[in-house]
Formats: structure tokens, sequence, C-alpha cells
């Protein structure tokens, strides 16, 4: 009995250790940082099939230009993502045919 009390303490403590060890090496807690010193402009268009689009360029990291879509029909949103570009390149990304631009942003890759 005294051995299967020690063998719970032993494994209870290494839970607490590796949870511990999660916590310090996350990935994630780089990212404020560096998406906090990334720099982006946009310029909103409208292509020659009548399909809204934003030309998204931005420095300090790899990202692909990112938008929500509003359709004028119904009511209905939804997201498009451009493709993955550097520091200093454009990604450029469209919506469907009858639907608006209602909001533009990046995600860092």
């Amino acid at each position: 009995m005294h051995n299967l009390k020690r063998a719970a303490v032993s494994i209870a403590s290494l839970a607490v250790a590796a949870c511990g060890m999660l916590a310090v090496v996350s990935p994630a807690s780089a990212e404020p940082s560096a998406a906090a010193s990334r720099s982006c402009s946009y310029h909103e268009f409208q292509g020659s099939g009548g399909h809204w689009g934003e030309d998204v360029t931005c420095t300090g990291g790899w990202f692909k230009g990112t938008i929500l879509c509003h359709r004028f029909d119904n009511g209905f949103e939804y997201w498009h993502y451009g493709p993955v570009s550097g520091s200093g390149g454009t990604s450029t990304v469209y919506c469907d045919l009858g639907a608006y631009i209602s909001f533009k942003t990046y995600t860092p890759v």
C-alpha cells in the first residue's frame, strides 16, 4: 500500500512539472510581439469581372491577406485568404462576385 501511494505522488509530481514545462516553451507566447512589429497597408479595388479585392502589403514577416466578404443577396459572411507572401510583398485576395469586403486584415504564417 505504501508503494502505491509513493507511485501516485510521483506521477502527480511529474504531471505538474510537465504542465509547467509546456507553459514555458509554448510557441504562442512569441507570436504577439512578432505580430506587433508587423506593418501593413491595404488597397481595395474592383476587378474587371466586378469582384471586390484587396491588396495587402506587409513588412515584418510572412503573412497572407485576409478579408471578410459579405454577400449582397442574403447577407451571408465568409472569410477569404490570399496567397502567403514574405515581408515587403503583397497578398491579393478577392470576394466572390456579388459580395463586398466588410473587414480586412492579415494572418501571420
